[in-house]
């Protein structure tokens, strides 16, 4: 039971996450998105080496493993959506420079629209009284007029089909009825997403396709792969206390445009606490906003300037969660061939996971972050 219930929450992140994405895609016209990703994740001390052992003197099968998991990594991602059915024999590939070290071309896994469902229901198993406890901003302690509290019991229907119609535009893997997706990586494929440590997007790229046409755009500083989230604040492998006020703080990243942090908890079956250092309109924020949006939500708020690289999260508004898992997202340079077609949109960002351990972890003695 408690494995659905996190499945379900999960379910619902990406919801949330689709709630302030429904315009990234709202085009007629065929569209190209490249995606650049800089992943890196830093697990509890439950997970991390023993003192004195290092990750080289792991067996080969585990170094790779544990590597992956706790490493920086480059992540590609690539999109094609085009209006309408592509027809029997319709195909994509994207040429890319070599510097990107994947080889000259990628091919495209064309996905042709699903025949449209029942109205789609609750994410996952999650009751009708579930609730989520929202908190914003960087203050010590709680501020007035927070959490924002919601029920699923309070979100009609529509609402839930219309957020999950988003969250199939925004997240890639679903089609909505009437679009064909073309993307990579994909089951053809058998190369990974990750791609070299140096591994750079600069240089010609080249969309193929017998049924959207060909486009060819060419990446220069600074739209490139960005540097990894470094936490400088919790200590890696060290668990805050969770009822006190938990410093957050990172390394500041060279050409981010803003920062979003945010941590999505567990709380018993019925419950969720969400925070976010800037306020998510309308309870969500975009994957990959554009240079434009970007700058609109640092403007309003609802993100980080790029010179602020620490922000407070409230005293005990986790206490007792499971799972606590920071997040903090360096949105980057991108880049727009819109009159093109199909049009383009290459965007970057930095990715960097804090795992805080789960509830029976102790907060170790002599923290004093606060």
């Amino acid at each position: 039971m408690k494995m659905r219930i996190r499945f379900a929450i999960l379910g619902l992140g990406t919801l949330l996450l689709a709630a302030a994405v429904g315009a990234q895609d709202a085009r007629e016209k065929p569209a190209l998105s490249v995606w650049a990703t800089t992943q890196s994740m830093t697990l509890p001390r439950m997970l991390q080496l023993p003192p004195g052992l290092k990750l080289e003197d792991l067996p080969p099968e585990a170094r790779t493993a544990l590597g992956a998991l706790t490493g920086p990594q480059r992540l590609l991602e690539v999109r094609l959506l085009s209006p309408g059915v592509a027809p029997a024999n319709a195909s994509a590939t994207l040429n890319v420079p070599p510097g990107l070290k994947l080889g000259p071309t990628l091919t495209l896994e064309i996905q042709r629209p699903e025949k449209p469902g029942g109205e789609p229901g609750d994410p996952g198993e999650l009751p009708q009284d579930f609730e989520v406890r929202q908190y914003w901003g960087c203050s010590e302690t709680v501020p007035p007029g927070q959490p924002k509290v919601w029920k699923l019991s309070d979100i009609s229907a529509a609402e839930r089909a219309r957020w999950r119609r988003l969250a199939a535009r925004a997240g890639a893997r679903s089609r909505e009825s009437g679009w064909t997706e073309a993307v990579w990586p994909n089951a053809l494929d058998q190369r990974p997403p990750q791609i070299a440590k140096d591994a750079s997007l600069k240089g010609e790229h080249t969309l193929r396709s017998n049924y959207t046409g060909q486009v060819s755009f060419t990446l220069a500083p600074p739209v490139d792969f960005l540097e990894p989230v470094v936490f400088t604040s919790p200590a890696a492998g060290k668990k805050p206390d969770l009822k006190r006020t938990i410093l957050l703080s990172w390394k500041p990243i060279p050409n981010a445009l803003g920062y979003q942090a945010w941590v999505m908890a567990p709380k018993g079956r019925k419950a969720v606490v969400l925070w976010s250092a800037g306020q998510m309109e309308g309870g969500g924020m975009a994957e990959f906003p554009s240079v434009a949006e970007i700058r609109q939500m640092v403007d309003k708020g609802l993100c980080l300037p790029p010179t602020k690289t620490a922000c407070n999260i409230p005293a005990g508004i986790f206490d007792g969660c499971e799972a606590v898992n920071i997040q903090v997202v360096a949105y980057g340079p991108g880049q727009a061939f819109e009159a093109q077609t199909p049009a383009v949109r290459v965007q970057t960002r930095s990715l960097g996971i804090l795992a805080l351990g789960g509830p029976d972890d102790e907060a170790d003695e002599g923290d004093d972050e606060s």
